[in-house]
Order: structure tokens, then C-alpha cells, then sequence
């Protein structure tokens, strides 16, 4: 980010034929990785408090003044430098709206992914996925949980992912799962249906390892 940020600054400026008095480019100083550092935290930490605007995290009123970000980086500089941020060079962006950050969000998954270990319970619920795939549940989850497999995790899902066939098969790979069904699973048992409950009432049935049960909530 500092290498490319830095270049797409000189480039900006060499399109300029005549620099203004009151350019902003004139306040530029290359930047090294600690000022990238400085920056990235006063981004993260404008994500923890909230301002009317980028100017009220400098501002000398007491109701605003965040005397923390005064003494890390001055607001010029900080302007300066979400104004040219940038993550791979100039003449090399594709097509696309991911095009110029595609390079750090693979990074940052990737080195996630390795440094990622979640507890025993693991839940996926509606959010996880975007609608144009929902189409894709059983495998998509065998793919998201693959990591995972063989080593006792618990999965919790809602019905939008969970089925007889996906449950059978996690409980081979060693993978304990628990979650709702769609009415419309063929694989859900007949009688389990078809039963006509009172509220408190419970059925399950139970087939290759796998118990699917109705439930009548009291409260309802």
C-alpha cells in the first residue's frame, strides 16, 4: 500500500501541467510504512467513534476533540492520504468494482483463513451468503466447513442450509450438526409431517444416525 499509494501520487502530479498555489498536492511528502500504520488506526478507530465528519475528529471543541488522533497525524495529512490511497498502480486497474482492492482482499483471506480457529459451536445462518446462491446450500457448506471436518466441531444452521443428506453426511466426516428443516425436504420423515401436535407435544423419528423431530412451541 505505501509503494502504490506513493506512485499513484507522482502519477497524479505528473498529469498536472501547472500546479495551483493552493493545491493539495503541494503538502504531499512520501510516506513509509509507518505512516500507513498510523493511518490504518486512525481509520480504525473512526469506525469506534462516530463524528458528523472527518474535520470534527480534529476539531478544538470539547465536545469533539479526540486529542489522540491530533497527536498521531495531523488532518491534512490524513485527507492526503485517504485521498491517494491505493493498493496496486494506476494503469493496472481492471474492470469490476473489487478491481483496485481484489489484491488486499486476497490477501487478507487468505491470512485469515490461516490464523482463523473458531471454538467447538460454529453457527451459518441466512447472512453468511449472497440469494444467487442459494441454489448451491449442501455444498456450499461442505466447502465453508472443510477445514473443519473430522475434528468435533458443532454446527448450528438455519433451514436454509440444513437437509437429511447434508446432516448424514457431516455425522460421517465427524462433524456434529443441528439445525431446522424446510418443510419441503423430501428426506424429512412422512410420520413427523403429518402428525397434528398440541402445544408442548414433541415427534422425532430416527434413521442412519440422524434424528429429525417436531416440535410445538407452548408459547404459540
Amino acid at each position: 500500500m505505501v509503494v502504490k499509494t506513493n506512485r499513484y501520487v507522482t502519477q497524479e502530479i505528473n498529469k498536472q501541467r501547472l500546479l495551483r498555489q493552493s493545491s493539495h498536492f503541494k503538502d504531499w511528502k512520501s510516506i513509509n510504512s509507518e505512516h500507513m500504520r498510523q493511518f490504518l488506526g486512525v481509520l480504525l478507530h473512526m469506525g469506534c467513534v462516530k463524528m458528523p465528519s472527518l474535520e470534527h475528529y480534529w476539531s478544538k471543541n470539547s465536545l469533539y476533540r479526540v486529542p489522540l488522533l491530533s497527536r498521531i497525524m495531523p488532518p491534512n495529512k490524513f485527507q492526503l492520504m485517504l485521498r491517494f490511497w491505493h493498493f496496486i498502480n494506476y494503469t493496472d486497474s481492471g474492470s469490476g468494482r473489487l478491481c483496485k482492492t481484489i489484491g488486499l482482499l486476497d490477501h487478507l483471506i487468505n491470512t485469515m483463513d490461516n490464523i482463523y480457529c473458531p471454538n467447538k459451536n460454529i453457527s451459518m445462518d441466512e447472512t453468511t451468503l449472497a440469494k444467487h446462491l442459494l441454489d448451491q446450500m449442501g455444498a456450499i457448506v461442505l466447502d465453508l466447513m472443510e477445514k473443519f471436518l473430522g475434528k468435533v466441531y458443532h454446527l448450528y444452521t438455519v433451514n436454509l442450509y440444513n437437509s437429511f443428506e447434508l446432516t448424514k453426511h457431516m455425522i460421517n466426516q465427524k462433524t456434529c450438526i443441528c439445525g431446522t428443516l424446510r418443510t419441503d425436504q423430501k428426506s424429512n420423515p412422512k410420520e413427523c409431517l403429518k402428525a397434528k401436535l398440541k402445544q408442548g407435544d414433541i415427534i422425532s423419528r430416527s434413521r442412519e444416525g440422524v434424528v429429525v423431530a417436531k416440535w410445538k412451541d407452548k408459547t404459540f
